[in-house]
């Protein structure tokens, strides 16, 4: 579907909706051929959550699959963790734990609790 044609439907002017609710200055021009394709998002660190994972996320469009052995620009290895409670101990090393991951304060008292 052409870009004018998909920028027409009602479907798209709801999407276009929910888009510049939250972003006032979106163009009213959406490609339909981004709608199906793997997107590389760093977010804001406006969320305390967000902030404290330090990392991106993968937005998947319609119809998409990320198969196992990666894609030309993006390269995939599965990791079988054997020993869960080991992996956790040296995460937290690092300082990646529940509390930093999930930050708020029930999950730092917990966790803080549990440290000491």
């Amino acid at each position: 579907m052409a870009t004018q044609e998909f920028n027409a439907t009602e479907e798209c002017g709801h999407l276009l909706h929910l888009i510049r609710d939250e972003k006032s200055y979106f163009k009213n021009i959406i490609d339909p051929a981004h709608l199906s394709k793997i997107v590389l998002v760093k977010g804001r660190l406006s969320n305390a959550r967000i902030s404290s994972q330090s990392g991106a996320f993968l937005l998947f469009g319609e119809n998409v699959n990320l198969p196992e052995t990666g894609l030309s620009t993006l390269n995939v290895r599965k990791l079988v963790i054997r020993n869960k409670e080991r992996l956790m101990q040296q995460l937290s090393c690092f300082g990646i734990n529940e509390s930093t991951v999930y930050p708020g304060r029930a999950t730092m008292l917990v966790y803080s609790s549990l440290s000491h």
